[in-house]
């Protein structure tokens, strides 16, 4: 389990990648599933389990990659993302990484998580 206020720390791709591609092929699966039932009565609709041949599904988690890399080649949405939370891997020093962690503080959720994870003084 990640917290929420964590992902952007921790999961960088949940927030730039994952998120566009599930919006893709659920859209694709969506339209497929209307092509596929629009000639359908309501009375073959009901009781019937729709199902997505693999040959399909596979297609469609592919077109759902080209259009993010295509999206991407325009604009570097995904390299702006780990710009933006401070993990740009060929960025020397921590300043960004640093100013990320500083724009956190304003989440209530992270400010208590950071609390409840001190460091306990033994001494």
């Amino acid at each position: 389990y990640i917290p929420e206020v964590m992902t952007s720390i921790l999961q960088v791709c949940d927030i730039t990648i994952n998120k566009p591609i599930k919006g893709h092929i659920h859209k694709a699966y969506f339209d497929f599933r209307l092509q596929a039932i629009q000639n359908l009565t309501a009375k073959q609709l009901t009781d019937s389990v729709f199902t997505v041949p693999r040959e399909n599904l596979f297609e469609m988690i592919e077109n759902a990659f080209e259009l993010i890399n295509q999206q991407n080649y325009r604009r570097q949405w995904i390299a702006d993302a780990f710009e933006k939370c401070g993990q740009n891997p060929w960025v020397e020093g921590d300043s960004k990484f640093e100013a990320h962690l500083a724009s956190l503080n304003e989440n209530c959720d992270y400010q208590h998580m950071k609390e409840g994870n001190q460091t306990l003084k033994l001494f």
